[in-house]
């Protein structure tokens, strides 16, 4: 990276070399700012009779890397997947976030996750809402 026998630094050939790191062949030069902006996970969710699942495409992300929290009212998932490019570079990673807001209460001590050809499943049981009785005033 020394340029022709002068005994300078070739800036821009560090700087090209750290960048083929991190993005691999294709630098977007747009991005260069804005790498560790996490991506947004999509997510269906579906309600049942007695739970609410979530479902969202986590592809080639370990469940190690996988941080789940939830509320009653929602659920927040955010992944980091390692990127290597090559033997020489520090490892980079990729984030994601996805917070969904739920249609109703849940109990969060009995909720589950399971993940599984790239597609994280996280199902919560519906907190048991009592329902109303009517109460007769008496004269």
């Amino acid at each position: 990276m020394m340029a022709s026998g002068v005994g300078l630094i070739d800036k821009q050939a560090i700087h090209s070399h750290e960048m083929k790191c991190i993005f691999g062949q294709h630098v977007p030069p747009m991005i260069w700012g804005f790498k560790n902006i996490p991506k947004r996970l999509k997510a269906d969710v579906i309600e049942k009779e007695d739970s609410v699942v979530v479902t969202l495409e986590v592809p080639g992300i370990e469940k190690e890397d996988i941080d789940i929290t939830a509320t009653e009212a929602d659920v927040c998932v955010k992944a980091k997947k390692v990127i290597k490019c090559c033997e020489e570079c520090e490892d980079q990673y990729d984030l994601f976030s996805s917070e969904v807001e739920l249609p109703c209460s849940i109990k969060v001590e009995s909720s589950k996750a399971g993940l599984h050809n790239g597609v994280l499943t996280i199902t919560l049981p519906k907190e048991t809402v009592t329902t109303r009785t009517k109460i007769e005033i008496e004269v």
